[in-house]
């Protein structure tokens, strides 16, 4: 753990030396370039930092949490954050009975790089990728990756109409507005 607090140190000084001086609250991406992954660098701002910190993977869940009927959320994203067990965690942090399915698809970022969003080659990948969680029943189902929003009318197709699709990012910026609404910085400027 050494290293990383290391790897982390001179960036983690500069952002907070902004923060605490210039800023109200921070944004964690699911990456954040200077911190690593949101987990690492995330964790340790809250611990030093006194201002809000409000990260893409927790917004998420939550969102996941408060959306789902019958428990079972999924979770689609790159192979690092599947691998990571992140959403899991924070997920049944929040709801210990929740089950939580994630699944890699990681070739949902080439596809939609190649603006390949409404594609029958999308369409088969999604839905080999999709099937799983169609056959245990989720009916919540979370983007975990900035890429797979571009392609939610696929997803959602396959998906079917009784499976929520939760986009963190918009769920961030909603989580935002409500900090900056509730400490009174929303500026009221559109």
């Amino acid at each position: 753990l050494w290293f990383i607090r290391t790897a982390i140190q001179h960036p983690f000084s500069i952002i907070l030396f902004l923060f605490l001086f210039l800023f109200g609250a921070y944004f964690c991406a699911e990456r954040s370039p200077a911190l690593g992954q949101e987990t690492l660098g995330q964790e340790v701002l809250e611990q030093e930092a006194d201002i809000p910190i409000i990260g893409v993977i927790k917004s998420g869940a939550r969102a996941a949490i408060d959306a789902t009927k019958n428990g079972k959320i999924g979770v689609i994203a790159t192979e690092a954050t599947i691998g990571s067990g992140i959403y899991n965690r924070y997920i049944k942090e929040n709801d210990a009975n929740a089950a939580v399915l994630g699944k890699a698809c990681p070739l949902f970022v080439p596809l939609v790089e190649e603006g390949l969003w409404e594609d029958p080659v999308t369409d088969e990948i999604a839905k080999r990728y999709l099937t799983e969680l169609i056959d245990v029943g989720i009916d919540t189902l979370i983007l975990g990756c900035t890429h797979y929003p571009m392609i939610r009318s696929t997803i959602g197709r396959i998906m079917g109409p009784d499976v929520t699709l939760v986009n963190p990012a918009y769920e961030t910026a909603h989580e935002l507005k409500r900090l900056l609404q509730d400490t009174g910085l929303e500026s009221g400027h559109r």
